[in-house]
């Protein structure tokens, strides 16, 4: 995930007007970007991975193509994988199958789907 540094000014002055702890909300903020939530969700098995499935438009969120790895997601917002022949990958097939995994409290998933 890279950060321009005006991006990054506005997240650390959102935190620092938050009345609580800013350190605790601006890890928050970082939790919602949409490469946080793929990778949380385990539906790619590598981050290198996930960055060219971003580029390449194989990442929805509510059905829309998003290409912007640092999009914040809201709660309810759904993040799908596109192409069914992605689920034939043996990677991703291992990642999805794999039982042990455990996804935060925050989040669900059921195959290629996220919430």
């Amino acid at each position: 995930m890279e950060f321009l540094e005006k991006q990054f000014r506005r997240y650390v002055e959102d935190a620092l007007e938050f009345k609580g702890t800013p350190v605790r909300h601006f890890l928050s903020i970082l939790k919602t970007f949409l490469d946080n939530v793929v990778f949380r969700l385990v539906l790619l098995p590598a981050v290198p991975q996930q960055d060219r499935w971003f580029s390449h438009g194989h990442v929805l969120v509510n059905g829309k193509r998003l290409n912007i790895p640092s999009c914040k997601l809201v709660v309810g917002d759904t993040v799908t994988i596109r192409l069914p022949k992605i689920s034939a990958n043996p990677e991703v097939k291992k990642a999805i199958e794999n039982k042990d995994i455990k996804l935060p409290g925050w989040l669900l998933r059921k195959a290629l789907v996220g919430k």
